[in-house]
């Protein structure tokens, strides 16, 4: 067995090094690895930031421009295709427990399910609506085979 006198004492000298910094009364080691601020020095403000989506903001800019439309058959179909696509949107985390990967989207038997609550969908949110303005959604043309999602 050969012995290495020269980095035993090396590394029991430097260890004892680390241990005397620790034990000082400032050491970061003895905070725990705490950051504190003190709340009298602090004078920000709080705030909640939320991100949107590349998705969300490309639909809400598609908002503003058909809000800026006149009024006419081109701009109610056109807002009708905005709510559509970001019901769907809205859906697809619904079938997280049909879907694996993203690629499984373009499945036709994915589609269907993903079609079939978007209309689910629609249709109670287009009743929920009728009370206050008569709506008339496409969903009959709504298929899985013309299905492109939002993004």
């Amino acid at each position: 067995m050969v012995e290495h006198k020269g980095a035993d004492r090396w590394s029991n000298d430097n260890f004892q090094r680390i241990i005397e910094e620790a034990n000082k009364p400032g050491s970061i080691i003895k905070q725990k690895n705490i950051i504190e601020i003190d709340p009298d020095t602090y004078e920000g403000r709080k705030e909640v930031v939320v991100a949107k989506t590349s998705a969300e903001e490309k639909m809400e800019a598609e908002k503003l421009t058909i809000e800026a439309m006149p009024e006419s058959e081109e701009k109610v179909k056109a807002a009708t295709t905005l709510e559509i696509k970001k019901t769907i949107y809205e859906t697809i985390p619904q079938v997280n427990n049909e879907v694996r990967s993203v690629h499984e989207l373009s499945q036709t038997d994915i589609k269907d399910i993903v079609v079939a609550k978007v209309k689910e969908q629609l249709l109670s949110s287009a009743q929920r609506r009728r009370s206050r303005q008569p709506t008339s959604l496409p969903l009959m043309n709504l298929s899985s085979k013309r299905l492109r999602y939002p993004g």
